[in-house]
């Protein structure tokens, strides 16, 4: 699945709930690239990359974010995973290449990694 060229801009400003309802979430599948995009202004996050309790890690791999720019999230830019009592790690995982600008104010970090094996993380 290829997701590129896009704009997602003020996705749930209006009912920002810190719950991790991203604009755009990846899962229950594999060989996923989301490239050339731009995240502005996204209450909920950006991108979750996520397991599903019902399915296993090897359903949820090669997933790539590169070339994206995250600008003003109100919540994390990328979260990986569900964190424990949910699906194993997600596998192969890359994120290179993006721009992530975060006001200073913001007490959330722009990547939250919860579980996942083989991560890159470059050039960001």
């Amino acid at each position: 699945m290829l997701v590129e060229g896009n704009t997602f801009r003020l996705h749930r400003t209006g009912v920002n709930t810190n719950t991790l309802a991203a604009a755009l979430t990846i899962a229950r599948m594999s060989d996923v690239t989301v490239v050339g995009n731009t995240f502005d202004t996204c209450a909920d996050g950006a991108i979750s990359i996520e397991p599903d309790e019902t399915v296993t890690a090897a359903d949820v791999r090669n997933i790539t974010i590169q070339g994206n720019v995250f600008t003003g999230s109100l919540w994390d830019d990328i979260t990986i995973g569900a964190g424990l009592g949910y699906a194993p790690a997600l596998e192969h995982v890359t994120i290179v290449g993006n721009t992530m600008l975060r006001s200073a104010s913001f007490d959330y970090p722009s990547l939250r990694i919860l579980l996942v094996k083989k991560i890159l993380f470059a050039n960001n």
